[in-house]
């Protein structure tokens, strides 16, 4: 199963997270691995909305006197950068960034609290008045209570409280220790911390400050947070073997700073898109489509999508916080298959494959490249090291050992992905070896048609691999789960394989229907 992300009015956090949910990603997840951390203080609120008739998941970050609305702010040392609304009334200290022509905002609360801190009781009356062309993303608030820095959770209907009584701004070494704090799996934490280091990267480039340097406001911020751990655990959750997106669609403009008018795609999004070859299209729209936290995510995960027929298995429908003129402000993300390679499995546990010659002769592949260089003098770490990165991309990454001239020990580092992520391994070799060139050819394979598959064994839970040849389906248990049931069990690694695929075969069978 694949992911298409169509960003035809752009992305952002909240839009994401919304998107997904509604595609069926399990919300319990996300909210335990988000009550697993200490960062600050929230409200989530999962509802529907409607946009230009169109039914879709909508899903907002509360600050607990019951501010929503999204902003971009960060600080650098003395220098702040902040996009923020105008005119609001507020009993609290608020910082807010990215103004957008907002020019009323009313809140009046109620609180109740038990000084013992186990009960928080929440009414809100909200009076918004805005400019409808406005589009504003993430946000963050500063609060000053009167209470000791203690986290509260609970839930009221469809909505879950955090709780904290302290904030302060965060260096992404601090954000990345809240990440690792979090109860969820390693790769959710790995993905995370992409997601926080390109924003940081390209935060670091557009202010001209070191990295160690950035202080993260709208980043580091609650809403921020919420978005990019949520949006992979949600997506560990859907467990995609590809995410492929579209090109990515901006509007244009200004919106007014703290020190000025600031062009739309801000500078953040824009070195996103340069940095990672993102094909961007300034429509005619006035406003802000696309948030640095939303081309983050998309940087971080998608595979540019170039082209052909596919089927659409079901569809998550995320909306976005403001309506625009020109455009439906929704982000559709679509479970798809190929078309011509669609293989399910039926109740018997045989495949129905709609392509009749793709279970004798495997299936044509004409859209990948190798890439190869020579490297004699490059450390061993180093090298493991590149293979790691080059993974994230490609299809396979494999060293040759060769000699080169004046009779030289090296290594040939072959790298075999899809086109469109030639520069993503280029940049790679080239920032982490001393390659100073790549030889690059396109190359045509046959695979045959596979799928990942869980079964549960007399020795525990396993992931499989099946792929289909002439008429035959082979079992390919899969190393980590082998490994897994080996330790638990006790037994030779080869037994463990033999008992797996066999327990496959007797209760499925080996040959396509």
């Amino acid at each position: 199963m694949d992911l298409y992300f169509e960003m035809y009015s752009g992305i952002s956090g909240n839009m994401t997270i919304a998107a997904l949910l509604d595609l069926g990603a399990d919300r319990k997840k996300f909210e335990q691995a988000l009550q697993s951390m200490d960062f600050g203080k929230y409200t989530l609120e999962f509802t529907r909305k409607k946009v230009n008739g169109i039914d879709a998941g909508f899903f907002e970050v509360h600050t607990e006197d019951g501010q929503h609305l999204p902003t971009h702010s960060h600080k650098y040392n003395d220098a702040v950068h902040e996009h923020g609304m105008q005119g609001h009334n507020h009993a609290h200290s608020h910082m807010h960034g990215h103004e957008h022509d907002i020019q009323e905002h009313n809140y009046e609360h109620e609180h109740s609290h038990e000084h013992d801190m186990k009960v928080h009781n929440h009414e809100h009356e909200h009076s918004h008045e805005y400019n409808a062309d406005a589009h504003v993303t993430e946000h963050m608030h500063n609060h000053a209570h009167g209470h000791s820095d203690t986290l509260h959770k609970h839930k009221h209907g469809d909505t879950l409280h955090v709780h904290e009584h302290n904030h302060e701004h965060r260096h992404l070494a601090e954000i990345e220790k809240i990440i690792d704090s979090g109860s969820f799996s390693d790769k959710v934490k790995a993905d995370a911390k992409r997601v926080f280091n390109i924003l940081a990267d390209a935060e670091t480039q557009a202010h001209g400050v070191d990295r160690q340097e950035v202080h993260f406001h709208e980043v580091g911020a609650v809403d921020a947070i919420i978005d990019i751990v949520g949006t992979c655990v949600l997506l560990e959750d859907l467990a995609p073997e590809h995410i492929y997106i579209s090109d990515l669609y901006e509007g244009r403009g200004f919106v007014r700073c703290a020190h000025g008018n600031m062009p739309v795609p801000v500078p953040a999004v824009l070195n996103i898109v340069k940095a990672h070859s993102i094909v961007l299209n300034i429509i005619d729209d006035e406003g802000e489509h696309v948030t640095p936290t939303g081309a983050a995510i998309a940087a971080a995960f998608g595979e540019r999508f170039s082209g052909g027929n596919f089927i659409i298995d079901s569809i998550g429908i995320g909306a976005g916080s403001r309506e625009f003129k020109n455009t439906t402000n929704i982000l559709r993300v679509m479970k798809i298959s190929a078309a011509d390679r669609k293989i399910n499995k039926t109740q018997s546990g045989f495949y129905n494959i709609t392509k009749e010659n793709d279970a004798v002769y495997g299936i044509k592949d004409s859209d990948v490249i190798v890439m190869e260089t020579n490297i004699d003098d490059t450390s061993g770490e180093v090298l493991g090291f590149v293979m790691e990165e080059l993974l994230k991309c490609s299809l396979d990454v494999f060293y040759v050992p060769v000699y080169m001239k004046k009779n030289r020990p090296a290594y040939m580092l072959s790298v075999i992905c899809k086109q469109e992520n030639e520069k993503k391994v280029s940049d790679i070799i080239f920032r982490h070896t001393t390659s100073i060139g790549i030889r690059l050819y396109e190359a045509d394979r046959i695979v045959l048609p596979r799928k990942q598959v869980k079964f549960r064994s007399s020795l525990g839970d396993i992931n499989i691999k099946l792929a289909v040849h002439n008429e035959r389906e082979y079992i390919y248990p899969e190393y980590d789960s082998i490994k897994e049931i080996t330790l638990n069990n006790g037994i030779p690694v080869k037994e463990a394989y033999r008992i797996v695929i066999n327990e496959y075969e007797d209760k499925f069978g080996s040959a396509v229907k």
